[in-house]
C-alpha cells in the first residue's frame, strides 16, 4: 500500500487539490505496479514552512511504500516533482522528496500486516 504524504506552504482551491491528489495516486500506482485501490495519497492543509532562510512557496513530499524499485526512483521522483511544480506553482528546486521502503512486516492493512 504505497502512501504519498504531500506537504506545502501554497494554498489550493478544493478543485486544485482534489486533481492534484487524483493525478498523484495515478503516477504512484503507474510508477510502482500497484493497483490505485491499494494507493493513499494526503495533502496536508497549508503549513509555514522555512526552508534556506525563506518561505517561498516549497513542498515536503513522502513516499512510503513495500518495495521502491530502484530502477523506477529517478522517474518517479521526476514526475511528482512536476506535477506538484505546475499543480502548485513552486520551483523544482524547492521540492524534496523522500522515498522510504517500508519492511511488509511493518505494514498492516485491515487488521494484519503484508508479511
Amino acid at each position: 500500500m504505497p502512501c504519498l504524504s504531500i506537504q506545502t506552504n501554497r494554498t489550493l482551491r478544493d478543485e486544485q487539490q482534489t486533481e492534484l491528489l487524483n493525478k498523484a495516486l495515478e503516477i504512484v500506482a503507474s510508477q510502482l505496479g500497484k493497483p490505485q485501490r491499494y494507493v493513499m495519497v494526503s495533502l496536508a492543509p497549508p503549513a509555514r514552512i522555512n526552508f534556506a532562510g525563506d518561505q517561498s512557496p516549497t513542498a515536503y513530499v513522502e513516499l512510503r511504500s513495500i518495495g521502491i524499485p530502484d530502477s523506477k526512483r529517478n522517474s518517479l521522483c521526476t514526475e511528482i516533482t512536476d506535477l506538484i511544480a505546475r499543480s502548485c506553482e513552486i520551483k523544482p528546486d524547492r521540492i524534496y522528496i523522500v522515498l522510504v521502503d517500508v519492511n511488509a512486516k511493518f505494514w498492516s492493512l485491515n487488521g494484519s500486516t503484508f508479511g
